[in-house]
């Protein structure tokens, strides 16, 4: 019953499923209708690029992707240039005033966790943030120890997968489109 109520609350609101569970795996105080995914991508050190895509009420929006050229000379260093990426996006938005996201997603563990967590702390920015891991989709949470492990069917973390799985497509096709300029 309590399945079917969450369902209809997702669809009246208009969300894809598991915006709803994903407020409450991960302990939110409101819903993510809108989450930010954050992926980085070199060739040893060389074309350093990464990418943040945006999932509005649970549906891919376009118009907020974003492109990152890594400017920082740490060159295959993915937590600098983790950090450099979130620092940029979000400092930017403070500066023109923007609204923030409702949820941040890096793609990685919890070195790629802190080093976004980082960027936010030195902007005084208190938003949601998370990892999410390949190999076992754990999810990492900021002063958690332990990782959150859902369950594979949830529609939470397959929204979550769905995400993390664009924003890496859109930062590889990025970087093969610097490695085809140089």
């Amino acid at each position: 019953m309590l399945k079917l109520v969450k369902n209809n609350l997702e669809i009246n609101l208009g969300l894809e499923p598991g915006v709803v569970e994903l407020q409450q795996k991960l302990g939110l105080k409101i819903l993510p209708r809108v989450i930010e995914f954050f992926d980085v991508s070199t060739l040893q050190g060389q074309y350093n690029v990464g990418a943040m895509i945006q999932l509005l009420n649970g549906r891919f929006n376009k118009n907020e992707y974003r492109k990152f050229k890594i400017r920082w000379k740490d060159a295959q260093d993915d937590f600098a240039m983790m950090y450099e990426i979130v620092m940029r996006r979000y400092y930017r938005l403070v500066k023109e005033n923007k609204s923030m996201p409702d949820l941040i997603v890096i793609d990685g563990g919890k070195g790629q966790l802190n080093a976004g967590l980082k960027a936010l702390h030195e902007l005084k920015l208190d938003l949601n943030i998370c990892s999410l891991a390949k190999r076992e989709e754990e999810i990492y949470l900021p002063y958690k120890g332990q990782s959150l492990k859902l369950d594979q069917k949830q529609a939470g973390l397959k929204l979550l997968i769905k995400g993390r799985d664009e924003v890496h497509r859109f930062v590889i096709k990025y970087h093969r489109q610097m490695r085809k300029l140089k």
